[in-house]
């Protein structure tokens, strides 16, 4: 596959430009790119930089972007991912405009070998923060954008999908902007004809769905849109966590652990047929997060106050979830 085929999904995509030795046109302005730091991640290049308007800085930017000079080392997952952003990021600007909510795409960009994305550079993500020395009063400021964010994204019927500390951003002026929509879903997911089975609830992130809408939509069956939305309340509940723990990835870590421990063999589960093993499964991890929350919380007298409010977000069932603007609700009364 040569990059240079037709790409139907992102042929119309708003603000395609040609990018040549650092520079590019674009509505009669020129532009030019000053590269300041390149990382790699998963094969993908990952650029820090500078853009200058007619030869004047104008803002930091980020690119994200995937290449390849010979067709046959071509990675089509890679591309496709990209490929995907591009199109989600091009769907949620037709639907809700600009915000700042959320990374938003000022170009993109496919040419023959590659293909890639500008973003606003927002700053560092959580993982790499030191909140430390943060107020009580100010990290529960954060965790009332986050929750604020990815609501007013489900209300939308957008999902970002892949909620975890590398994907949200604080910039220099203290806000927090969820990035990276490249396996975000914009569809009605709620119906079941509109559903795609790669629905990523992130598992990584403990959602206890997964195996739900997967055999709800074998069966045939339409989803009410409850489903979805808190099906990224374990994600979020974690992101909450870890900013008032201080420790932003302990939740992710955790899940990992206890995923790849009720993966051992075990007697009992393989006795079960698919659907009961999964719901064994998803009920065992999510005991295992709330006993892990509980202790972590018991351990901090001022965090105390927020362990009903976040077992209640790893609940099993679904249904006994409070809505995330309940949450907001109780967050906000906690901090007047």
């Amino acid at each position: 596959m040569n990059l240079s085929h037709p790409c139907d999904p992102i042929a119309n995509a708003p603000r395609r430009i040609h990018i040549e030795k650092c520079r590019f046109n674009y509505e009669n302005k020129s532009y030019r790119i000053v590269i300041n730091k390149l990382e790699i991640h998963n094969n993908l290049k990952i650029c820090f930089a500078d853009l200058y308007l007619n030869e004047q800085f104008n803002k930091k930017i980020v690119i994200k972007a995937y290449g390849s000079t010979n067709s046959k080392h071509l990675n089509q997952d890679l591309y496709n991912v990209l490929v995907d952003e591009i199109k989600n990021h091009s769907e949620i600007e037709a639907k809700v405009g600009y915000s700042n909510y959320f990374s938003h795409m000022l170009f993109h960009f496919w040419t023959k070998h590659h293909i890639g994305i500008i973003f606003d550079d927002f700053g560092t993500t959580l993982d790499k923060i030191n909140i430390t020395n943060y107020s009580l009063k100010y990290k529960i400021q954060m965790v009332s954008q986050l929750i604020s964010q990815v609501n007013f994204l489900q209300e939308n019927n957008i999902y970002h999908g892949d909620l975890k500390p590398s994907n949200i951003c604080m910039g220099p002026d203290g806000n927090i902007v969820l990035i990276d929509f490249g396996i975000g879903y914009l569809e009605e997911y709620h119906s079941n004809k509109m559903l795609n089975i790669k629905y990523n609830t992130t598992i990584t992130s403990g959602s206890s769905e997964y195996s739900k809408i997967y055999f709800e939509y074998c069966a045939g069956n339409e989803f009410p849109k409850e489903l979805f939305d808190k099906s990224q309340h374990f994600a979020v509940g974690g992101l909450i966590f870890g900013i008032l723990t201080n420790k932003p990835t302990s939740y992710f870590s955790k899940c990992l652990e206890i995923l790849i421990s009720l993966k051992n063999p075990n007697e009992k589960l393989e006795k079960l047929n698919l659907p009961n093993r999964f719901k064994y499964f998803n009920k065992q991890f999510s005991n295992a997060i709330c006993e892990f929350i509980s202790k972590e919380l018991d351990t901090v007298p001022e965090l105390i106050q927020f362990k009903p409010i976040l077992l209640n977000m790893f609940e099993y069932d679904y249904t006994k979830r409070q809505s995330l603007n309940l949450i907001a609700s109780q967050f906000e009364k906690i901090n007047t």
